[in-house]
Formats: C-alpha cells, structure tokens, sequence
C-alpha cells in the first residue's frame, strides 16, 4: 500500500472559519493539558532546570537534568505538534491570527499580537550544547546545538518519523535528550493556557472566542 501525504485544504478567512479553527484548537488544547505529563507537579518548569554537581576541587563533575516520565512526555509532544507545523489549521500563529480576527479593543488586539509573537518564539532556545572529543577536536557543529534543535530531532527521530539524527543524538546524552523535548511540551502546553474558549453569550449573536467578544451573525456553542 503506497502511503500519501495527506492533503489538507485551508480554513476560509471568515467569521465562520475563524470560529471554527479556534474550535479545533480548544479540543486539541484539551487534550494536551489532559496528559499526565501536563499534569506533573513538575510542568510548569520541564525543559528548564538541572542541577549541576562539582566535585571536591570545584571543578564540574555532572549535570543532573530533571525531568518527567519519558512515556508521558511522547504522548504530550505528539499531540502537541499540530500547535508548531505551519500546514496545520490549529498552527499556533493561524490560532492567534484567528483570535484577532474578532478583535475589537485595542487591548485585545495587543493580546492578539502578543500571542503571535510568543508562537513564533517557539521551541524556546535555553541553552546551547557544544561537543569536544579528549583531544579538543570538534564532535559538534562549532556553534554548539540548540536544544530545540535536540527537541526536534528527538521528535521525529524516535516519534512521530523514524529520520536518522545519529549524527546529532549520538553524541548527546539521553536525559539531556528528554530534557530537551520536555522543554518542547511544555512551551506549547504553557503558550495553550491562553484562552481560547468559544462560548455563545446571553446577547444574540456576540460571541466570547477567548476573551475576545465580537458580532456574529449566527449563534455558535462551545
């Protein structure tokens, strides 16, 4: 069976296809926030701390990374990547781009725009990894790796595809690995927090899209 890429057909740039993007969106959302690694103690931080051990001389003996249950987190990231891949209907910029569409205060539409940017800003770049065998030759690219680079090829290396990123991921460590995708699920899962409920008011016709109130001319519930 030949396998085809599937093709997928933009939403109409209209109040209804706006409305119905954002309704996508507050599914998916959902179901992000509902995984268990979304749930961990532990989430509010993924991706950003480690703890670095010296040893008696001060010199650096280890980084600890801290992170949550591999397993959680694969199932999180794969069900947050539509919020990333720009052909995607619920891509996090189009969500924004939506958002804005029922805009109608300056406050809001400043929200809108700051929401945009944050999505374009994402995966985070924290840190930078750099790689030198013993004799001081460059295992790395000489400007070091970012981790959403790791992220990413951790993704679809081991995920979602099956690339070949040995040439990268051999060469970093497996915690430092699943620190970086945990990075990943948990910029989209904290960019997801922002409301974007569509839910119809008592006054007909004038819709909350989050928090966002706009006319419509049809009554929607969500």
């Amino acid at each position: 069976m030949r396998g085809m890429a599937r093709r997928q057909s933009e939403l109409p740039n209209t109040d209804d296809g706006h409305l119905e993007r954002l309704r996508r969106t507050e599914e998916r959302t959902a179901s992000v926030l509902a995984c268990r690694a979304a749930q961990d103690a532990a989430a509010p931080t993924m991706g950003m701390t480690f703890t670095v051990v010296l040893d008696s001389t001060g010199a650096l003996h280890d980084l600890r990374w801290h992170t949550v249950d591999a397993e959680q987190v694969a199932v999180a990231a794969m069900r947050a990547r539509p919020f990333m891949l720009e052909s995607e209907a619920i891509n996090g910029v189009k969500v924004s781009a939506s958002l804005h569409h029922f805009a109608s205060t300056s406050e809001q539409i400043l929200m809108c725009e700051q929401l945009s940017r944050i999505w374009r800003m994402l995966p985070l770049k924290r840190m930078k990894t750099y790689r030198l065998s013993a004799d001081g030759t460059q295992i790395l690219r000489r400007e070091g790796v970012w981790n959403s680079v790791v992220a990413d090829r951790v993704l679809y290396s081991q995920l979602v595809h099956a690339d070949d990123a040995r040439a990268l991921l051999d060469h970093i460590d497996t915690s430092e690995q699943q620190w970086c995708l945990d990075g990943f699920v948990g910029d989209c899962a904290s960019s997801n927090r922002a409301p974007t409920s569509v839910t119809a008011l008592d006054s007909p016709g004038a819709m909350r899209v989050g928090g966002v109130v706009a006319g419509h001319a049809h009554d929607h519930h969500g």
